[in-house]
């Protein structure tokens, strides 16, 4: 299994990445490779001073766990300046796991394949996307699997959907079909939207409001979940919903943003 990682969407530059050696943690999880990635962000200033240029450095470790059957590798960040890494890594961990305990997955005889991308790093938030799939020991097939943990870099909390747009905004944007369904099969694509066109906005509007894992609490294990990318200042928002198994088990719609 190819244990490559790249950091494919972070705000504004990415200056260089270096591997550096392995180091096993425990029997459990263990540290397979460390990335540093440079990051600058551009701060504007209110006076009439010109923009300056501050540069951050990010540091993490992709850490596994490891059963059976079971891998689920996420990533594990440092900071040079004053975040708390200690309360922001503990709730990606809990996070990446969770999947452990919505599916009951038996140790010994399930087989779970769970990997992760960065989706977006800025210096208010990180936003990390997990996919692979899991297939009980008994099941006709496997399903594909797709979650993702947004943190406050300001807090080490969790960050949803709601607090990024109004939920109203984007149900509406759905209904209109302001949205790309991310994908190469045409008819999949077609056939995703015919099942979206299914659902009216009250119904989104309340998908929508319970996405993403929650800011103090889980609660219950969501159905939907958000990703974000940062391009050129502007956050793109993209939706991961779940659908039948015929059309993939779950669906990735980017919405479009004004005049998209």
């Amino acid at each position: 299994m190819s244990m490559k990682r790249k950091l494919f969407i972070v705000v504004l530059l990415v200056c260089g990445v270096s591997l550096t050696g392995c180091q096993s943690e425990t029997e459990t999880f263990v540290t397979t490779r460390v990335e540093e990635t440079s990051l600058k962000e551009n701060l504007e200033q209110d006076s009439l001073e010109q923009n300056e240029t501050k540069e951050e450095e990010v540091d993490w470790t992709e850490e596994l766990f490891i059963g059976e059957s079971v891998l689920i590798s996420y990533p594990v960040f440092s900071f040079q300046k004053t975040i708390d890494a200690n309360a922001i890594n503990q709730q990606i961990k809990e996070d990446a796991l969770r999947i452990l305990e919505y599916f009951d997955v038996n140790m010994e005889s399930d087989t779970l394949d769970i990997t992760y991308e960065i989706a977006d790093i800025t210096k208010d938030w990180i936003s990390i996307v997990y996919s692979g799939s899991y297939s009980r020991a008994d099941a006709a097939y496997p399903t594909a699997v797709k979650y993702t943990s947004n943190l406050s870099l300001k807090d080490g909390l969790h960050l949803q959907i709601s607090q990024m747009r109004p939920v109203e905004e984007l149900a509406q944007k759905i209904v209109e079909g302001n949205y790309r369904v991310i994908g190469e099969s045409e008819e999949l694509k077609t056939a995703i939207r015919e099942m979206i066109a299914g659902l009216d906005l009250a119904e989104l509007i309340q998908y929508l409001e319970a996405a993403d894992f929650g800011m103090e609490s889980y609660e219950a294990y969501p159905e939907w979940f958000s990703f974000w990318n940062t391009i050129e200042g502007e956050t793109q928002i993209s939706i991961i919903m779940p659908v039948v198994h015929a059309l993939g088990d779950y669906a990735v719609l980017e919405i479009f943003s004004e005049g998209g």
